[in-house]
């Protein structure tokens, strides 16, 4: 199975202008428009809302902070604050 193809922001190599453009069209064309947004069970939930924080800190360092990642995004949050409860069991 083949690796996803990188963002523009980290292509490294030799790369014409009119490649770089027609990347960053099509990277443009996939985003819905909209910012990622938190779930309430998230914003409820002090961990989960302290991951989500940091996750979204990250994804839009990288123009990834798009509300299609929502859903997968708010799913890890709530998961790694079950995992810390676990833990402290």
């Amino acid at each position: 199975m083949p690796r996803p193809s990188k963002s523009v922001n980290s292509l490294r190599g030799h790369r014409t202008k009119s490649e770089i453009e027609i990347r960053k069209q099509a990277e443009n064309n996939l985003k819905t428009g909209e910012k990622m947004r938190e779930f309430k069970e998230v914003k409820s939930d002090k961990v989960a809302h302290k991951e989500f924080l940091r996750v979204q800190k990250l994804m839009s360092s990288n123009d990834k902070d798009d509300d299609l990642y929502s859903a997968v995004i708010n799913r890890y949050c709530m998961l790694h604050s079950e995992c810390r409860a676990f833990e402290k069991l």
